[in-house]
């Protein structure tokens, strides 16, 4: 009978241990959104002080198509790769270049769409912008899923 009772209280104590871990990790996650939006907050008045009103909508533009590369390209494999127990190399590797396929596809189509998308805002110096920034993506696509 204490032999079962100590399994119930181990198994008691192993149900506090991880709520406590996730606690502290939801406080940590927080944490770190909340940093990141007031240090972004802070770049962009930082910018719109030194840049001038143009130059400061041409980069808000551009952050609009990479913001939304950057969803696309997410995909949800890196969460998928952490939900799931038993990896096989296989999989990290497929989840490793479909990313880095859809970083370089993304960069692709927004350098082939950046005059159409200028001339659409009639900003003719958006078109070197977007292809320039869009450079990044294929970057941003090897740390996503390590």
């Amino acid at each position: 009978m204490y032999f079962v009772n100590g399994i119930i209280t181990f198994k008691l104590m192993e149900i506090s241990d991880i709520k406590q871990k996730a606690i502290s990790g939801s406080k940590w996650s927080v944490i770190e959104k909340f940093a990141l939006q007031l240090v972004q907050f802070v770049v962009g008045i930082v910018l719109a002080r030194l840049l001038g009103p143009k130059a400061f909508g041409l980069i808000a533009l551009t952050s609009i198509f990479l913001v939304i590369s950057g969803a696309i390209m997410d995909g949800g494999f890196e969460k998928a790769l952490i939900q799931n127990k038993f990896l096989s190399d296989l999989q990290v590797t497929t989840a490793f270049y479909i990313n880095i396929l859809l970083g370089v596809l993304l960069a692709i189509v927004i350098c082939l769409f950046a005059p159409s998308i200028a001339r659409y805002f009639d900003a003719p110096e958006l078109t070197n912008i977007l292809r320039v920034m869009s450079l990044g993506l294929p970057i941003n696509a090897f740390g996503q899923t390590q």
